[in-house]
Protein backbone atom coordinates (compact mmCIF):
# COMPACT_ATOMS: atom_id res chain seq x y z
CA UNK A 1 0.00 0.00 0.00
CA UNK A 2 1.58 3.14 -0.98
CA UNK A 3 1.37 6.06 1.38
CA UNK A 4 0.56 8.64 -0.72
CA UNK A 5 -2.69 7.14 -1.63
CA UNK A 6 -5.14 8.67 1.00
CA UNK A 7 -8.99 7.93 0.89
CA UNK A 8 -10.82 10.38 3.72
CA UNK A 9 -11.87 13.25 4.46
CA UNK A 10 -13.12 12.63 7.82
CA UNK A 11 -13.81 14.58 10.28
CA UNK A 12 -14.41 12.42 13.93
CA UNK A 13 -11.47 10.89 15.27
CA UNK A 14 -12.97 7.98 16.07
CA UNK A 15 -12.32 7.62 19.31
CA UNK A 16 -8.12 8.30 19.28
CA UNK A 17 -8.29 12.27 19.97
CA UNK A 18 -10.65 15.05 21.65
CA UNK A 19 -10.58 17.60 19.98
CA UNK A 20 -9.26 20.52 22.40
CA UNK A 21 -6.90 18.21 24.54
CA UNK A 22 -3.71 18.45 22.93
CA UNK A 23 -0.90 16.40 23.23
CA UNK A 24 2.25 18.10 24.10
CA UNK A 25 4.45 15.03 25.27
CA UNK A 26 6.80 16.28 22.29
CA UNK A 27 7.72 19.65 20.31
CA UNK A 28 4.98 20.03 17.74
CA UNK A 29 6.44 20.74 14.08
CA UNK A 30 5.74 24.44 13.32
CA UNK A 31 3.06 25.58 11.40
CA UNK A 32 2.91 28.74 9.08
CA UNK A 33 -1.03 27.60 8.06
CA UNK A 34 -2.65 30.26 10.10
CA UNK A 35 -0.67 32.98 8.46
CA UNK A 36 -0.40 31.77 5.13
CA UNK A 37 -3.48 30.71 3.95
CA UNK A 38 -6.46 32.72 2.21
CA UNK A 39 -9.71 33.16 2.74
CA UNK A 40 -11.89 33.04 -0.13
CA UNK A 41 -13.09 36.25 -1.42
CA UNK A 42 -16.69 35.69 0.38
CA UNK A 43 -15.51 35.41 3.79
CA UNK A 44 -15.49 39.19 4.92
CA UNK A 45 -16.16 40.80 8.00
CA UNK A 46 -17.65 38.29 10.76
CA UNK A 47 -17.09 35.46 8.63
CA UNK A 48 -13.36 35.78 7.88
CA UNK A 49 -12.99 35.49 11.63
CA UNK A 50 -15.15 32.47 11.37
CA UNK A 51 -12.68 31.24 8.60
CA UNK A 52 -9.18 31.63 10.81
CA UNK A 53 -10.99 30.29 13.62
CA UNK A 54 -11.82 27.50 11.46
CA UNK A 55 -8.01 27.16 10.18
CA UNK A 56 -6.47 26.84 13.68
CA UNK A 57 -9.78 24.19 14.60
CA UNK A 58 -8.05 22.02 11.18
CA UNK A 59 -4.77 22.60 12.01
CA UNK A 60 -4.80 22.02 15.69
CA UNK A 61 -7.14 18.43 15.03
CA UNK A 62 -4.53 17.22 12.57
CA UNK A 63 -2.03 17.80 15.05
CA UNK A 64 -3.80 15.82 17.62
CA UNK A 65 -4.41 13.03 15.69
CA UNK A 66 -0.57 13.07 14.33
CA UNK A 67 0.51 13.17 18.02
CA UNK A 68 -2.12 10.29 19.29
CA UNK A 69 -0.97 7.24 20.43
CA UNK A 70 -2.65 5.69 17.55
CA UNK A 71 -0.17 7.51 14.94
CA UNK A 72 2.76 8.56 17.20
CA UNK A 73 4.42 11.06 14.54
CA UNK A 74 5.34 8.10 12.52
CA UNK A 75 4.83 8.43 8.65
CA UNK A 76 4.21 4.55 8.32
CA UNK A 77 0.90 5.11 9.72
CA UNK A 78 -0.03 7.65 7.14
CA UNK A 79 -3.12 5.80 6.20
CA UNK A 80 -4.42 5.90 9.48
CA UNK A 81 -4.07 9.43 10.14
CA UNK A 82 -5.90 10.64 6.81
CA UNK A 83 -8.62 8.04 7.86
CA UNK A 84 -8.48 9.43 11.02
CA UNK A 85 -8.98 13.01 9.90
CA UNK A 86 -11.54 12.12 7.31
CA UNK A 87 -13.67 11.00 10.03
CA UNK A 88 -13.96 13.51 11.92
CA UNK A 89 -14.74 16.22 9.34
CA UNK A 90 -18.53 15.26 8.81
CA UNK A 91 -19.30 15.23 12.37
CA UNK A 92 -18.25 18.59 12.79
CA UNK A 93 -20.12 19.76 9.54
CA UNK A 94 -23.19 17.74 10.72
CA UNK A 95 -22.78 18.77 14.36
CA UNK A 96 -23.52 22.99 13.17
CA UNK A 97 -25.96 22.61 10.26
CA UNK A 98 -28.29 20.60 12.73
CA UNK A 99 -29.29 23.60 14.14
CA UNK A 100 -28.81 26.38 11.57
CA UNK A 101 -26.52 27.06 8.41
CA UNK A 102 -25.39 30.36 7.61
CA UNK A 103 -22.47 31.92 5.50
CA UNK A 104 -20.42 32.32 8.94
CA UNK A 105 -20.34 28.81 9.66
CA UNK A 106 -19.98 27.70 5.85
CA UNK A 107 -16.64 29.77 5.63
CA UNK A 108 -15.72 28.50 9.59
CA UNK A 109 -15.94 25.03 7.72
CA UNK A 110 -13.72 25.80 4.72
CA UNK A 111 -11.26 27.69 7.33
CA UNK A 112 -11.41 23.90 9.16
CA UNK A 113 -10.91 21.91 5.60
CA UNK A 114 -8.08 24.38 4.53
CA UNK A 115 -6.28 24.42 7.74
CA UNK A 116 -6.72 20.46 8.16
CA UNK A 117 -5.07 19.63 4.49
CA UNK A 118 -2.33 22.42 4.74
CA UNK A 119 -1.23 20.69 7.92
CA UNK A 120 -1.04 18.03 6.44
CA UNK A 121 0.88 19.19 3.73
CA UNK A 122 3.34 20.35 5.86
CA UNK A 123 3.90 17.09 7.72
CA UNK A 124 4.22 15.24 4.65
CA UNK A 125 7.60 15.30 3.24
CA UNK A 126 6.12 14.88 -0.27
CA UNK A 127 3.39 16.81 0.32
CA UNK A 128 0.65 17.49 -2.62
CA UNK A 129 -2.11 15.06 -2.97
CA UNK A 130 -3.89 14.20 0.48
CA UNK A 131 -7.62 14.16 -0.21
CA UNK A 132 -8.98 12.81 -3.84
CA UNK A 133 -12.53 12.17 -5.34
CA UNK A 134 -12.82 8.74 -3.54
CA UNK A 135 -11.81 10.73 0.12
CA UNK A 136 -14.15 13.45 -0.75
CA UNK A 137 -17.28 11.01 -1.66
CA UNK A 138 -16.81 8.99 1.63
CA UNK A 139 -16.96 12.29 3.41
CA UNK A 140 -19.68 14.17 1.46
CA UNK A 141 -21.81 10.67 1.76
CA UNK A 142 -21.53 10.90 5.52
CA UNK A 143 -22.37 14.38 5.99
CA UNK A 144 -25.01 13.83 3.67
CA UNK A 145 -26.51 10.97 5.49
CA UNK A 146 -26.50 11.87 8.49
CA UNK A 147 -27.89 15.26 8.38
CA UNK A 148 -30.91 13.59 6.71
CA UNK A 149 -31.33 10.92 9.22
CA UNK A 150 -31.11 13.73 11.80
CA UNK A 151 -33.40 15.95 9.93
CA UNK A 152 -36.18 13.30 8.35
CA UNK A 153 -34.41 13.93 5.06
CA UNK A 154 -33.29 17.01 3.58
CA UNK A 155 -34.66 19.68 0.85
CA UNK A 156 -32.18 22.24 -0.68
CA UNK A 157 -29.30 21.40 -1.41
CA UNK A 158 -26.72 23.85 -0.07
CA UNK A 159 -22.77 23.58 -0.57
CA UNK A 160 -21.32 22.78 2.31
CA UNK A 161 -17.58 24.00 1.01
CA UNK A 162 -16.80 27.10 -1.04
CA UNK A 163 -13.72 25.73 -3.00
CA UNK A 164 -11.59 22.45 -3.00
CA UNK A 165 -8.83 23.06 -0.33
CA UNK A 166 -5.11 23.18 -1.48
CA UNK A 167 -3.78 19.28 -1.44
CA UNK A 168 -7.09 17.98 -3.13
CA UNK A 169 -6.68 15.98 -6.09
CA UNK A 170 -8.21 17.49 -9.37
CA UNK A 171 -7.81 14.08 -11.56
CA UNK A 172 -10.96 12.06 -12.23
CA UNK A 173 -12.35 13.88 -9.02
CA UNK A 174 -16.05 14.27 -9.73
CA UNK A 175 -16.24 10.48 -11.14
CA UNK A 176 -14.42 8.29 -8.27
CA UNK A 177 -16.39 11.14 -6.04
CA UNK A 178 -19.71 10.41 -7.26
CA UNK A 179 -19.28 6.75 -7.50
CA UNK A 180 -17.90 6.35 -3.45
CA UNK A 181 -21.02 8.90 -2.32
CA UNK A 182 -23.42 6.44 -4.26
CA UNK A 183 -22.02 3.09 -3.30
CA UNK A 184 -21.28 4.14 0.62
CA UNK A 185 -24.88 5.76 0.35
CA UNK A 186 -26.75 3.22 -0.82
CA UNK A 187 -24.93 0.66 1.09
CA UNK A 188 -23.71 -1.19 -2.49
CA UNK A 189 -26.52 -1.27 -4.05
CA UNK A 190 -25.41 1.94 -6.96
CA UNK A 191 -22.31 -0.57 -7.71
CA UNK A 192 -18.38 0.97 -7.76
CA UNK A 193 -16.89 1.27 -10.90
CA UNK A 194 -14.04 -1.81 -11.81
CA UNK A 195 -11.94 1.09 -11.59
CA UNK A 196 -12.56 2.37 -8.37
CA UNK A 197 -12.29 -0.98 -7.27
CA UNK A 198 -9.21 -1.73 -8.22
CA UNK A 199 -7.96 1.63 -6.59
CA UNK A 200 -9.47 0.87 -3.46
CA UNK A 201 -8.37 -2.74 -3.54
CA UNK A 202 -4.43 -1.62 -4.18
CA UNK A 203 -4.85 0.61 -0.77
CA UNK A 204 -5.88 -2.36 1.25
CA UNK A 205 -9.29 -0.05 1.79
CA UNK A 206 -12.23 -2.13 2.73
CA UNK A 207 -15.28 -1.72 1.12
CA UNK A 208 -17.48 -2.41 4.02
CA UNK A 209 -15.54 1.16 5.40
CA UNK A 210 -17.54 3.06 2.44
CA UNK A 211 -20.73 2.21 3.59
CA UNK A 212 -22.60 4.69 6.05
CA UNK A 213 -25.40 3.83 8.37
CA UNK A 214 -28.28 1.41 7.68
CA UNK A 215 -30.85 4.29 7.88
CA UNK A 216 -29.34 6.13 4.90
CA UNK A 217 -30.57 4.36 1.72
CA UNK A 218 -34.24 5.64 2.82
CA UNK A 219 -32.83 9.14 1.90
CA UNK A 220 -31.47 7.81 -1.76
CA UNK A 221 -34.84 6.80 -2.95
CA UNK A 222 -38.60 8.28 -3.15
CA UNK A 223 -39.21 11.06 -2.25
CA UNK A 224 -35.95 12.06 -2.02
CA UNK A 225 -34.17 10.88 -5.52
CA UNK A 226 -34.24 14.64 -6.20
CA UNK A 227 -32.34 15.40 -3.34
CA UNK A 228 -30.10 13.01 -3.44
CA UNK A 229 -28.97 12.87 -6.95
CA UNK A 230 -27.94 17.19 -6.58
CA UNK A 231 -26.16 16.82 -3.48
CA UNK A 232 -24.14 13.97 -5.18
CA UNK A 233 -23.23 16.59 -8.12
CA UNK A 234 -22.87 19.66 -5.88
CA UNK A 235 -20.95 17.59 -3.52
CA UNK A 236 -18.74 16.06 -6.07
CA UNK A 237 -17.98 18.72 -8.14
CA UNK A 238 -14.49 20.19 -8.63
CA UNK A 239 -15.70 23.48 -9.27
CA UNK A 240 -18.90 24.11 -7.26
CA UNK A 241 -21.94 25.18 -9.27
CA UNK A 242 -23.27 29.01 -8.29
CA UNK A 243 -25.71 29.24 -5.60
CA UNK A 244 -29.60 29.62 -7.83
Amino acid sequence: MTRKMTIGLVLVAAGVVTVGNESTAQARLPTTCRTTLTAPAECTGRNLTGYRAGVGQGTSTVDQIWESEAIDEDLANWETLVSHVTDTIPTTVAAVRRSTWNDYLLCRTQGLLDGAVCRMNEIDPVPGCQLDGIAWGKMSASIYCTMSDALGGLGDVVPWFIRPSPGVCEDGFQSSCEDVYRYGATRGVDELTDEVEEILVSRDIPLSSLLQPTTCPLYTQDPFVETFDDSVFVDCSYVIPERP
